[in-house]
């Protein structure tokens, strides 16, 4: 009873999916009344076996939290008790949501009228960045 014969399936979700956004369908060929689906707990995603459909929870954050998230879903055939189970594998893509921050809040250079095109014009202009 593999999903279109996967028994595992990679998405990839960008930490800026607001809570309540779905990212994730579950899809059952046939007659989908017929099959029974339920799944483990996650801290960061839901999945209603209603709806068959798996929706951030939790706000997703990939520099403090881990990059995968992994539900897996019980898929049982009512009339059989036929049953399999499904790994949903979830990476968490980071985005640039932190701006950096210099070790000074203001750099002066004075370049020359003849400086060469491409030449170094700063030496030790440091920042740092979450990302």
């Amino acid at each position: 009873l593999p999903i279109d014969g996967k028994t595992e399936v990679v998405i990839t979700t960008p930490e800026s999916a607001p809570v309540g956004d779905v990212v994730y369908t579950v899809i059952v060929p046939g007659n989908s009344s017929r099959v029974s689906m339920s799944a483990t707990e996650n801290n960061f995603l839901n999945f209603d076996s209603v709806s068959r459909t798996v929706a951030v929870s939790s706000i997703l954050d990939a520099e403090r939290q881990s990059t995968t998230q992994t539900l897996k879903i019980t898929c049982r055939v009512l009339s059989s008790g036929q049953s399999t189970t499904i790994t949903l594998l979830f990476y968490i893509q980071d985005v640039n949501d932190n701006s950096p921050v210099f070790t000074q809040d203001i750099y002066n250079l004075t370049i020359g009228e003849m400086t060469d095109v491409k030449s170094v014009i700063a030496n030790g202009v440091k920042a740092t960045d979450a990302d």
